[in-house]
């Protein structure tokens, strides 16, 4: 897996970040952080930033440290500062602070500010000219969506008001003030006010693409804002083909500027800038994630550069098993991937890009409290074998015949752990992939095998090569099979 060759299916294990749980088995609602200057330390060290990073479970927010030995710490007021009960807690990060919306109309909106290390509600102090004392109002307290953009935050998700969003003034984050005395293009705005338009379907997710286009995945259209809407923008529908995002924040960004994201009818998108979506998954397998009830699962999708490819988190909120994918860029193909077990299904995900080679790394949430990250050199579920499998076939001649295999011989890469190849058989391929008893079976050690020459007559199978053993993984180089029909003899390598 850390050859960095575009092999296909590479399956990484995943590891703890944190040794303990954040508060409890309650669900990690939420995980960032904020990177600010750092002092010469040492001469072996280049001192060039600071990491604060902030979890929040069970309502509660905690910092912790990156790297071994991370523990977490409780800032002042962070104890029950959000909603116990939000499924999951998107936030957005502003400078040094990271700002939180939890829809709980109750509290008021809070932001975690790093000068001092504390939970604020967002009203406790407006700056000078501006907030609600000067006659501005901070956004819904329901919201439950919020993003950066143009230095500005968005702000959506309000249940009571869901077509509306609502932007501070730039480089204010607590300035809201609509309508000041003085008109100017930095001042905060609002989707029902004049200077905007409230978007005419339910926002369901906000998508900062780049600093001139801020996307709106709605509930059944894309909409998109170009430039700044105080500053001469405007707002036009990208795509009116009954096909919006599924809500929360279903979606990530590739390294050439697309954006991929979930459908609300199910299905993986894939849009350029000022283009139309296209489907990634139309005819592959757009049937499985049409399947995908949005109002039951978690939707988290993230690039993973190391590996070249998109991973689609879908964890269902009852903690039930549920299964995951992953797009493999290079080779543009899906892979379905399941967790040992489900309380590792992520609530929410980050990309966390430390120092350390072993800190860059995807964060998962879990639904048990636990911090974990994908880990490339890890060779199993934090402690649990990962079962890992491949079929190759159908092996066949031609509809209606029969085939005889004679031969099978396989290189195995260098340093690979043992595989266990079986042979199922069957008369039609889809008799022979549902077989669960082999033919015949056996192990395959790493470099060139033997030929292993017991022979299979029949009109269609199938290849299964898999490990399950904690603690190994295993890559495939090639498979010779002899296939004899009719007294001639096809060979074909895999």
């Amino acid at each position: 897996m850390t050859s960095g060759r575009a092999r296909g299916g590479q399956r990484p294990g995943i590891s703890k970040y944190l040794d303990e749980q954040h508060s409890g088995s309650s669900n990690i609602q939420c995980i960032s952080h904020i990177i600010t200057g750092k002092a010469w330390s040492a001469v072996t060290s280049m001192g060039a930033r600071t990491f604060t990073n902030v979890a929040v479970s069970g309502g509660n927010v905690k910092t912790f440290t990156s790297g071994v030995g991370s523990t977490y710490a409780i800032p002042g007021d962070g104890t029950g500062a959000l909603s116990a009960d939000a499924p999951v807690i998107h936030s957005t990060r502003h400078y040094n602070d990271i700002y939180f919306a939890d829809g709980d109309d109750s509290v008021s909106l809070k932001y975690y500010e790093e000068s001092t290390n504390t939970v604020t509600p967002m009203e406790a102090d407006p700056p000078v000219g501006s907030g609600p004392e000067q006659g501005g109002a901070l956004p819904g307290v329901a919201c439950r969506l919020v993003v950066t953009y143009r230095n500005r935050l968005v702000w959506s998700g309000d249940n009571t008001d869901p077509h509306n969003f609502f932007a501070s003034a730039v480089g204010a984050p607590l300035d809201y003030a609509y309508s000041p005395a003085t008109v100017t293009e930095t001042q905060a705005f609002v989707g029902n006010s004049g200077n905007a338009a409230t978007i005419p379907d339910k926002i369901n997710s906000l998508v900062p693409f780049g600093d001139d286009r801020l996307i709106f995945l709605c509930d059944h259209s894309i909409h998109q804002m170009t430039g700044d809407i105080a500053a001469g923008g405007r707002i036009d529908e990208v795509s009116d083909s009954a096909m919006g995002g599924a809500f929360g924040r279903p979606w990530c960004k590739t390294p050439n500027g697309a954006l991929v994201f979930f459908g609300s009818k199910g299905g993986v998108y894939w849009m350029a800038p000022n283009q139309t979506p296209v489907s990634m998954t139309s005819g592959v397998i757009e049937e499985r994630f049409r399947s995908v009830n949005l109002d039951e699962n978690i939707v988290r999708m993230e690039w993973d550069d190391r590996q070249q490819g998109i991973y689609v988190f879908i964890t269902k909120l009852d903690a039930s098993a549920s299964t995951n994918y992953f797009y493999d860029m290079r080779n543009h193909a899906w892979y379905p991937d399941v967790f040992a077990t489900s309380a590792h299904n992520p609530v929410t995900t980050h990309v966390f890009d430390g120092d350390a080679p072993g800190d860059r790394a995807i964060l998962l949430g879990g639904q048990d409290g636990y911090i974990r990250k994908v880990d490339m050199d890890a060779k199993s579920d934090d402690g649990v074998a990962i079962s890992s499998y491949v079929y190759f076939g159908p092996i066949s001649v031609g509809p209606g015949q029969s085939a005889l295999l004679t031969e099978l011989q396989a290189t195995i890469a260098n340093g690979s752990s043992d595989v266990t190849f079986e042979l199922f058989s069957g008369a039609s391929p889809e008799e022979a992939f549902n077989e669960t008893i082999p033919w015949f079976s056996g192990t395959w050690a790493e470099d060139k095998n033997p030929a292993f020459r017991q022979r299979c007559h029949a009109n269609a199978m199938w290849l299964k090569i898999s490990n399950s053993t904690v603690g190994e993984s295993w890559e495939m180089e090639s498979i010779i099979a002899r296939v004899r029909e009719i007294g001639r003899t096809v060979q074909r390598t895999v």
